[in-house]
């Protein structure tokens, strides 16, 4: 009947089976069982999690002319496939909608309309759904924090996204590690590197993960402003982590970047000391590696330790 297939097909959606909630979405069309609300939103989640956001636009306009009534699960589920996809406009139009159906947002659509938003480099879209949360009584938590912060980065507003990243702290959101290192990397593209590596001490007091992305986007600011002391032992401590496990090629673009940092300023000592790193962590060494280390040496007059 129509509730047990409703709960099979949510049951499969939910476990990320979506190709055969799909089949028994179709099935259950195909023996005329009534679809309800359930049923719809957990097959348009299904198309989402496949990526076909057109046809869940297609099952949720079809709704209203089955009299399937339409609530938060099923635009949340519909906003959701759109944010996939990257279609921020979509996503921002079936927003509105929801305020037109009177249909109170919840804390799942607000943060999927704003992360498609964040995904369409829409960072005054994202913004306005962030200010008009409070005014529908929907708490505002660090998914979507997180989204807005990543919206603004992408759309070079880094100051506004170190503005998102303070206001966390002063409703008492905790910031988690994606949090942090947005920050960081807002920090460092709008040249920020005292802020940057603020952030960054503050995770690791607070024992926050450090990842590759977050020592990334330090390391980088630091060496930027010609702060090589500090990025050298930024990447003594990446190595200790052992963050490069999981990502020894972009530890390996760090490195060469550290490294020719060292040429610059003649610190040939500080060269051979990171090619010693990289070896020990595992990160490829390479042509750039070693031509960086040999330059810094031959600069700084020792030529037998290039040799």
């Amino acid at each position: 009947n129509t509730i047990n297939c409703s709960a099979v097909i949510s049951a499969c959606e939910s476990a990320g089976e979506w190709e055969k909630a799909l089949q028994l979405f179709a099935a259950s069309a195909q023996q005329k069982l009534k679809s309800d609300t359930i049923t719809f939103s957990a097959a348009i989640s299904a198309f989402g999690k496949g990526n076909e956001w057109m046809k869940a636009l297609h099952l949720f306009s079809v709704m209203p002319q089955r009299v399937v009534r339409l609530d938060v699960i099923t635009f949340s589920a519909t906003i959701s496939a759109c944010e996939k996809s990257g279609e921020w406009q979509k996503a921002w139009q079936l927003f509105g909608l929801m305020s037109q159906g009177r249909i109170e947002t919840d804390a799942i659509s607000s943060s999927a309309a704003i992360s498609a938003c964040a995904k369409g480099g829409a960072w005054k879209a994202a913004l306005h759904l962030l200010g008009i949360m409070p005014q529908s009584r929907v708490e505002t938590g660090t998914t979507t924090l997180n989204a807005t912060m990543n919206s603004l980065g992408k759309g070079a507003a880094w100051e506004k996204a170190l503005q998102q990243f303070g206001v966390m702290a002063h409703i008492m959101v905790q910031a988690d590690t994606i949090s942090i290192s947005t920050a960081i990397s807002a920090s460092e593209k709008g040249g920020y590197w005292e802020i940057a590596l603020q952030v960054f001490n503050a995770m690791r007091q607070r024992q926050n993960d450090s990842n590759i992305v977050s020592f990334s986007a330090v390391i980088s600011a630091c060496r930027k402003h010609s702060e090589w002391q500090k990025a050298f032992q930024l990447i003594s401590v990446m190595a200790q982590c052992q963050v490069e496990s999981h990502a020894t090629e972009l530890s390996g673009v760090i490195f060469n970047s550290a490294i020719s940092t060292c040429e610059r300023y003649h610190t040939w000592g500080e060269a051979l000391q990171l090619l010693t790193v990289m070896s020990s962590c595992n990160a490829e060494l390479d042509i750039c590696s070693l031509n960086a280390a040999i330059a810094a040496c031959e600069k700084s007059g020792e030529w037998e330790k290039a040799l």
